[in-house]
């Protein structure tokens, strides 16, 4: 889409009428000669400009999960419970595995900035001129995974067939550890530098690096499921009245959620094309693109702890999650800007 705007701005014509003879007699001047004289006249003023853009911010995310289980002690003596001799409770699958994964999320925004030129600086060479730039970029994009192990919804219990003696946990579905992440919608960025101009088959074209920052916001959500029982039922389809070993279930759910911004600096660049050569109001098009390191915090940090004491016997159980943001992030976009440079 940006490349297809930018070719119909070269392709068309510019939005000027064409200049006849100046001074009665004297040869008219080109349009390269035209957009310089103008450019000279304009740069020894202010100029605002208000644009509308469009984006991605691409940032690369890194999950880690950790969970522990802390299974204290079973029923004693197990013989009170209808337990086997020997028996014993294993700790539920998800727990005691670790996670770690990355991805690469892309972010659309759309927002509108505020820019200002400064005369051009006639001291330097190529007389560059300065520039500042304000914008605010609502970012709208979905939840996404990060890392996954398992499926960590919702518990989903089959209807049993058999006993409960013969029901293992591990056919409970819903089970597994997560972390999902999703960007803030509020999105802010600004950036100064020196602008340069040069002219490009009969257009203006400002080139712009920079140093630009930018600040954007995460919500990071975990969550942990676990069933088990004790099971397999070592006593085959013996008839034990409850709670006797093979019917106890347990189920472990625990969640939980971080919020954060995080800001970056980093080099940036914008290619400004103008569509319009006179008039106190200039509209353009532009492209722009920048680099940013995560400088300060980068990352968010949760966790939940939960105990229990059922007829499975007394456990504690942990979970910890981690979001976090890669050094560097990216952004590009593209505006159309109107400019005034009556100031």
């Amino acid at each position: 889409m940006a490349v297809a705007l930018w070719a119909v701005g070269l392709s068309a014509p510019t939005m000027a009428s064409a200049d006849g003879s100046e001074g009665g007699g004297e040869k008219p001047l080109t349009p390269e000669q035209q957009i310089e004289e103008e450019r000279r006249a304009e740069s020894r003023r202010f100029a605002v400009g208000l644009s509308f853009t469009s984006g991605v911010l691409i940032a690369q995310q890194n999950a880690t999960v950790r969970t522990q289980a802390n299974v204290q002690s079973v029923p004693d003596p197990p013989a009170a419970y209808g337990w086997p001799e020997g028996a014993f409770i294993q700790s539920p699958e998800p727990f005691g595995r670790d996670l770690d994964k990355s991805l690469l999320t892309v972010s659309p925004n759309f927002g509108a900035t505020i820019d200002i030129l400064t005369p051009a600086l006639g001291f330097i060479p190529l007389k560059p001129r300065l520039f500042a730039v304000a914008e605010i970029l609502p970012t709208f994009a979905g939840s996404v995974t990060v890392a996954l192990d398992g499926a960590a919804t919702r518990f989903l219990i089959q209807p049993a067939s058999t006993s409960p003696r013969n029901y293992p946990a591990s056919v409970i579905g819903g089970q597994g550890t997560r972390i999902d992440s999703q960007v803030m919608t509020t999105t802010l960025a600004a950036s100064v530098g020196i602008s340069f101009d040069t002219t490009y088959r009969g257009r203006l074209i400002r080139l712009r690096p920079g140093v630009g920052w930018i600040r954007w916001g995460l919500i990071a959500e975990g969550k942990v499921l676990a069933a088990y029982k004790d099971d397999p039922d070592p006593l085959g389809t013996a008839v034990l009245p409850p709670p006797s070993f093979g019917q106890n279930f347990r189920f472990i759910q625990m969640g939980g959620r971080a919020a954060g911004f995080f800001n970056g600096v980093g080099p940036t660049i914008e290619i400004e094309m103008e569509l319009q050569r006179r008039g106190s109001f200039r509209p353009s098009l532009y492209l722009t693109g920048g680099g940013f390191k995560t400088v300060g915090n980068n990352e968010l940090n949760f966790s939940a702890k939960t105990s229990v004491d059922d007829a499975l016997g007394e456990a504690d159980y942990e979970a910890s999650w981690k979001l976090q943001v890669q050094d560097w992030n990216y952004r590009m976009g593209l505006g159309f800007r109107v400019r005034w440079v009556g100031l």
